[in-house]
């Protein structure tokens, strides 16, 4: 333990609410009484700001006794710090002149919200002259309660409505008692007529806050909501789940938000009317000098200054904390910033036509030296380039000349040119603004292989890529040309000319030309290539010695990549040769057979296109680990490298069943030999088919290939780590192991599938079509399909006909409409769904390859018309998408479907528990409808998070995910708020000690019981229930859903409340049980469980 432990703990609980429960008040709705002297509405409206911006409300009472606040008559406004042992707690006020905002500094006083001058760093804010305080007063200028309160992460707040103004409770008028250190800000303290927001926070931390219920992190210093507390209590100037966002301007504000000050002043007038929010930004490091004026009618000056009639001007770096108000007085405001960036905030309420008049300038914080320089350049061997850059313009010419050089100690000027080497290109001028970007291709050149080279930029960064018809009406242009060129970056020259062969076309080199078009420049021209490659120019054809210069290098940024030899932008290591001679030569001999044969673009290079085009600086994202950066579709989240997964990059991806699980090997000094799973033989060496073996210590650096050509590599690490990464498509297992994973499913062969998704049908006069639109209503319901009735027949794609059973043929067949058969009476709506899907292209679930490990079919019951029902015809022909055998889907036969004889067996079910349930399900289960969405309602173009509990893309909201029932979230990572017909406790944990406990069940619930790995779960189910509510069906929406797999995305057992009980042991560690009762009822189970 550190000496300085006891210090620290006090000096971090400085300010705000007290921490001493006893101190607090216990009630959520607190009465108060109101003295008949003073006005109650000046009282209402304090106490209603409180509670808007709370969870706790206020009621007025009539009698003294029956409150808990009194407000009474006093010379000032007074009251002691939190609940004390007299009740109703007092609470004085003036008659006279009533100030709200001190009616509310007082109620959350009294709430135990101690005075924002108490907090014990306030010496670095203010000064108190003692001498100028009554005496009577100065106990409220104490820090008695600062050891005993918690700030909970707030910052020193001058315009707090618990600050006091200069001169409050002064011995006469004028005389300072508080004098702050920031003299800009001192006209407003103690002028706050509405609770600041780290005011309602410390508030709401201790009365409002609900730890059980998860929340996202909040950005912008935001919090859990007083009310809505699943989502983000957010600054009044931004919004979203997360506070991510900021507001969009109003029409009484101007359109751009965010302004960069530079060293050239800059004058500009914004419209500031409204509800409105402008940042100003320097250089880190830097300040910003400011000159503000009102452009302002005479007739709207106003005589007071508060929140509704003024700017807020934020000059803290952290936005949440308040700033000073500037009116319009007809004054001007000139100040220089303490950091590098200026908030101004609006609130004119009502709107009005105000403008405001903004000069800035970035100051120069550091030393600043005249100095004279002569640069002496000597002809070497090739060209020399010298690069300054003096405010913005950049200087290629050789003479003498003055300049003022900035010095700063951390970033030396040779430094910053060092560390600016390859990328993409620093002048705004230079890229495209567009983010779609239109392009035409040429006759001659094959579309297939340029859209694919686009489909690959695309997938990962947020540009689109439209191909036009017409020359003139794209951006960029393919034409046909000898060799793979084009200029670097925007030109003047629109359409911009991309060069390519007609013939043994590589999409690799397409890319690379591409992104060249964008502003991404060569790898091998970076400023500090002579560290790892040689060029040899006279081995290069002298047209093209264009392409290996570092002309650009001064006009580029890395945002902090390091050199990549496979980079997609690196020439091959003969590329534009004379005679097949080598043109690079690379430092690390293992790389070189692999330079300039990318097919995909690496993580950096996509890095250096997104942080240009897909940045988004005002929306906070978690700090990413592993040189991650921020998300170009989801900015919210981190863009990982694809071995790495979690909002931070924080997690390794799960080894597939392809993998070996262990991911770690550490070399000692004994040779240890490991043999991992990996791949096969193949003709050509690439991303896809190979091993890549990084030996760097930047993990997003590339490494070299090394693929499965019986041949063996040795080779020692430059540092003390080597990370192995594969990317096989397909494992290299034998030919039935393949169709052995390809076990039920939705049919592979598109041409089995509908191109349609909005599907016209049609129901013979003979059925009832209301039992049809329903279950066609339950398969749109949770898809992106949509189901439209016709009345007639050829007009449709589904005919639905009177037949003895219900049967169809699986997927898409010649014969259009597609007919489904069906009973006319004694109708099952799940039926119906099921064929349905099997029209859809969804296989039954007994005809999965893997069915003998879970049912047993007698085909001896089973009468012949139907035994191709019960055949696996399908089973190579169909993709599971990793989903798990599923008794109770809906695709699945009852145990004595198409039996011929009533009450024989057909199928026998392995899970005696589950044999009752299979064939009764009325809803099509989570891993019927994935099936559909992954084969109709895909977007890969689209990213969504890694979703949890088995969740996967929405069909509807792509950039989500579709979760279980009882999960929720952006991806599926939190488990539903019970309702209040449930028990409140969702968890259970199982002991070799026999509990018995009584849960509510009555509405949808979830609980879950867990034993020790390995060991199994005895289970005892008894309901309590009235005998008028018990039920002649047992169906989803009158029972409870017992799940005993491992996986809880399958569906297990219903147990109805039919006056009977159950005992089973399951066969994992794990119980989940499910209620979905609908409607609502006050039904109790009985639960007694041991470890097994």
């Amino acid at each position: 333990m550190t000496n300085n432990f006891s210090i620290n703990y006090y000096e971090r609980p400085k300010r705000g609410i007290i921490a001493n429960r006893n101190f607090l008040w216990r009630e959520r709705e607190i009465p108060f009484y109101v003295h008949p002297r003073i006005d109650v509405n000046f009282v209402k409206v304090a106490l209603t700001r409180i509670s808007k911006e709370s969870c706790l409300i206020f009621r007025h009472k009539m009698h003294y006794n029956e409150s808990l606040f009194s407000f009474l008559p006093g010379k000032y406004y007074e009251t002691e710090l939190g609940r004390r042992r007299e009740i109703p707690h007092k609470i004085f006020m003036p008659v006279s002149r009533i100030d709200i905002g001190k009616i509310i500094r007082e109620a959350l006083r009294a709430l135990g919200l101690d005075y924002e001058h108490n907090r014990r760093e306030r010496n670095l804010y203010i000064t108190i002259y003692f001498r100028n305080i009554k005496s009577r007063f100065k106990k409220y200028f104490t820090q008695y309660y600062e050891r005993f309160t918690q700030t909970f992460d707030t910052v020193y707040d001058y315009r707090s409505v618990m600050h006091f103004q200069k001169d409050e409770y002064a011995k006469r008028r004028y005389l300072r008692t508080i004098r702050s250190v920031d003299t800009y800000i001192e006209s407003s303290m103690g002028k706050s007529q509405y609770p600041s927001f780290f005011d309602m926070k410390l508030i709401n931390k201790k009365y409002c806050s609900f730890p059980m219920i998860q929340h996202p992190q909040c950005a912008f210093k935001g919090y859990q909501h007083p009310r809505t507390p699943h989502i983000c209590k957010c600054l009044p100037f931004t919004f979203g789940n997360q506070c991510e966002n900021l507001l969009h301007q109003l029409q009484h504000c101007s359109g751009e938000q965010f302004f960069v000050a530079t060293n050239i002043p800059s004058h500009t007038t914004i419209r500031v009317g409204g509800k409105c929010i402008f940042v100003i930004g320097a250089e880190r490091g830097k300040k910003i000098e400011l000159k503000l004026k009102f452009i302002s009618p005479g007739y709207q000056r106003y005589k007071e200054c508060n929140e509704r009639n003024s700017v807020e001007v934020k000059t803290h770096s952290i936005i949440a904390v308040s700033g000073f108000l500037f009116c319009p007085n007809g004054k001007g405001v000139h100040f220089i910033s303490p950091n590098n960036v200026v908030i101004l905030v609006s609130y004119f309420s009502p709107p009005t036509n105000f403008q405001l008049n903004i000069s800035i300038q970035k100051k120069v914080m550091e030393m600043v030296i005249l100095i004279k320089m002569k640069i002496i350049f000597k002809k070497v061997k090739h060209k020399l380039y010298f690069c300054l850059m003096l405010n913005g313009i950049y200087s290629k010419e050789l003479k003498d000349f003055n300049l003022n050089i900035v010095l700063t100690t951390n970033q030396p000027f040779i430094n910053y040119y060092e560390r600016q080497k390859k990328g993409i290109l620093v002048t705004r001028q230079n890229l495209w603004s567009e983010k779609e970007i239109p392009y035409f291709v040429h006759h001659k050149i094959d579309l297939t292989f340029v859209k694919m080279a686009f489909e690959r930029i695309s997938a990962e960064t947020c540009l689109i890529f439209r191909r036009q018809l017409h020359y003139n009406e794209s951006l960029f242009v393919f034409l046909p040309g000898r060799y793979y060129e084009t200029n670097l970056g925007k030109r003047r020259e629109i359409p911009h000319k991309i060069f390519m062969p007609i013939s043994r076309i590589e999409i690799g080199k397409i890319m690379r030309e591409v992104l060249r078009a964008l502003g991404l420049d060569y790898e091998h021209n970076r400023l500090d290539r002579s560290f790892y490659i040689r060029i040899n120019f006279r081995n290069i054809k002298a047209r093209f010695v264009k392409y290996f210069t570092r002309e650009n290098a001064c006009f580029t940024k890395t945002y902090g990549s390091s050199y990549d030899y496979r980079s997609i932008m690196h020439f091959s290591n003969n590329e534009y040769a004379k005679r097949f001679r080598k043109t690079i030569r690379p430092r690390d001999p293992s790389i070189e057979s692999l330079m300039g044969k990318s097919q995909y673009p690496t993580f950096y290079d996509m890095k250096l296109i997104n942080k240009k085009y897909c940045s988004f600086p005002m929306i906070q994202h978690p700090h990413c680990l592993f040189n991650g950066y921020q998300h170009p579709r989801m900015p919210h989240t981190c863009k990982c490298l694809p071995f790495l997964s979690g909002n931070q990059c924080e997690t390794l991806i799960h080894n597939p069943q392809h993998c070996n699980p262990g991911n770690f090997y550490f070399a000692g000094r004994m040779e240890r030999q490991s043999i991992l799973r990996v791949g096969g033989k193949y003709r050509e060496c690439n991303e896809r088919n190979s091993v890549e073996v990084k030996t760097s210590n930047d993990l997003a650096v590339s490494g070299f290939l090394f693929c499965p050509n019986g041949k063996q590599v040795e080779l020692t690490s430059p540092y003390d780590a080597v990370t192995l990464v594969t990317y096989f498509i397909q494992p290299n297992h034998s030919f039935i192991k393949y169709y052995e994973r390809q076990k039920r499913g939705i049919l592979i062969n598109r041409n089995f599938l509908w191109s349609e998704k909005e599907i016209p049908y049609f129901v013979h006069p003979t059925i009832d079509s209301t039992f049809v639109k329903v279950a066609l209503a339950r398969i749109s319901s949770e898809t992106c399909l949509i189901f439209r009735f016709k009345k007639h027949y050829n007009e449709s794609l589904f005919s639905f006909f009177p037949g003895r059973y219900y049967e169809t043929n699986l997927g898409k067949g010649k014969e259009i409409p597609h007919k489904i058969f069906m009973p006319i009476s004694g109708i099952d709506i799940g039926k119906i769904v099921r064929e349905a899907l099997r029209a859809l292209g969804l296989d039954y679930e007994h005809n999965r390859y893997d069915r003998d490990n879970y049912i047993r079919i007698f085909y001896r019951n089973v009468n012949s018309a139907f035994f191709k029902y019960f055949t696996k015809n399908y089973a190579r022909f169909t993709l599971t998408y990793d989903t798990t055998y599923n008794y109770r889907s809906i695709m699945h036969f009852s145990a004595d479907e198409y039996a011929k004889k009533r009450y024989r067996k057909t199928i026998h079910s392995l899970d005696p528990l589950i044999e009752s349930s299979m064939g009764k399900s009325q809803y099509p289960s989570f891993y019927d409808t994935r099936l559909v969405n992954k084969k109709y309602c895909s977007f890969p173009m689209i990213q969504h998070p890694q979703c949890l509990f088995n969740g996967y893309q929405h069909p509807r909201i792509p950039h989500t995910c579709k979760c279980l029932s009882f999960t929720s979230g952006n991806q599926c990572e939190n488990i539903i708020h019970q309702h209040q017909h449930c028990s409140a406790n969702n968890f259970f944990f199982v002991t070799r000690i026999p509990r018995r406990d009584t849960v509510r069940v009555g509405g949808k619930c979830v609980f879950f019981l867990r034993a020790s790995a390995g060991k199994k779960i005895s289970l005892k189910l008894k309901y309590h229930v009235p005998n008028i509510r018990r039920y002649t069906e047992c169906n989803e929406r009158n029972s409870v859903e017992v799940k005993t797999a491992s996986d809880v995305a399958v569906g297990g057992f219903l147990f109805c409340p039919i006056g009977k009980g159950f005992h089973f042991i399951s066969p994992d560690n794990v119980v989940t049980i499910v209620s979905n009762f609908f409607p609502h009822s006050n039904f109790q189970l009985n639960l007694t469980y041991v470890e097994w």
